[in-house]
């Protein structure tokens, strides 16, 4: 399990690193908070997992942050109790790459979505397209 917790890490901070490359090419909709690029984070990180034998959960949910009272919506990684999460940081100050487990009830009122949800109502830029997931995953595996 630790083996697979430090697999898990690593290619979260991979992919944060080059998700706040594409966001400062994309100055223009994104930023270094990486605020919308939850979905495009999370779906890059769960295929990469995927191709390493890890089986994670990409959920769609809320957000519940001490500086968000209702919660804002949300996409992130489960895998076996922990929360993968490397966009929180649009949210409040957390660490860059969250993974952990989550005592504190901050990620809530879930939905897993599968590889083939429907992105209805999602602005175009958020939505994890091939090309995107292309840019930001690249030669990592």
């Amino acid at each position: 399990m630790q083996d697979k917790l430090k697999t898990i890490r690593q290619i979260a901070r991979k992919v944060r690193r080059r998700c706040e490359k594409y966001a400062k090419r994309r100055d223009n909709y994104f930023n270094k908070d990486l605020m919308c690029m939850c979905a495009i984070a999370s779906f890059c990180i769960h295929k990469l997992l995927q191709f390493k034998g890890i089986d994670s959960e990409f959920v769609f949910g809320k957000y519940h942050g001490e500086e968000s009272r209702w919660g804002s919506d949300h996409c992130w990684l489960e895998w076996r109790g922990y929360v993968i999460d490397v966009t929180a940081t649009q949210f409040e100050h957390v660490p860059k790459v969250i993974v952990r487990r989550d005592n504190e009830n901050r990620w809530c009122v879930k939905r897993v979505l599968d590889d083939t949800y429907k992105w209805r109502g999602w602005d175009r830029a958020q939505v994890p397209c091939d090309k995107t997931v292309e840019v930001i995953i690249g030669n990592i595996r």
